[in-house]
């Protein structure tokens, strides 16, 4: 949001010109928030307006209750098999799938979270990392082999689920049409 922000107030503060002069552009701190959160000007309001949501916490992903029922539009769950070649989502990827007819989506409406999770050491079993002893004097260690752990461990220990959001609550059907439309095009399902 804070790109998206900066990216707005850039035509009227000329933010992108600063970083071709090194003088310029160590000057770009925090304190351009705080330029564009107090400024008065109207060229500047989609931008205040953005920061505002910032500090107010009404942030894209934040809301649980505003994912759920009005920007959240679709997820994914990648398969186990193709995880090692998945290729991240972009707002780019699910623009180029839209239909054609009605409102055109621009990457700006669409904002997509690429989740990875893990039981902290990625796909590899984190009971693998860790040697047993047969008793307390003894130095020999040793790991417990697959066949004697708990059937109650997962089976993998990575997923990864790619979810996409509307920032315009208007755009949530559009956009989870386009996304259907890139799975389907890309791994020839629509899993949801």
């Amino acid at each position: 949001m804070v790109v998206d922000a900066l990216v707005l107030a850039n035509d009227y503060l000329q933010i992108s010109s600063s970083i071709q002069d090194p003088a310029e552009y160590w000057k770009l701190d925090d304190s351009i928030i705080k330029t564009i959160e107090t400024s008065p000007c109207p060229e500047l309001k989609e931008a205040r307006e953005l920061i505002l949501r910032i500090r107010r916490r009404n942030l894209y992903q934040a809301c649980l209750y505003q994912l759920l029922f009005c920007n959240f539009c679709n997820e994914y769950a990648v398969p186990r098999d193709i995880m090692d070649n998945f290729k991240k989502v972009t707002p780019h990827d699910i623009v180029c799938s839209q239909k054609n007819g009605g409102v055109m989506l621009k990457e700006e409406d669409v904002a997509v979270s690429n989740v990875k999770i893990d039981l902290t050491r990625g796909k590899d079993n984190p009971l693998e990392s860790i040697h047993f002893f047969k008793d307390y004097e003894s130095d020999e260690k040793f790991t417990i082999p697959d066949e004697r752990i708990s059937h109650l461990l997962p089976a993998s220990c990575q997923d990864m689920i790619v979810r996409v959001y509307s920032k315009k609550p208007e755009l949530v059907e559009k956009i989870s049409e386009a996304f259907e439309n890139y799975q389907l095009k890309t791994y020839g399902i629509k899993a949801q």
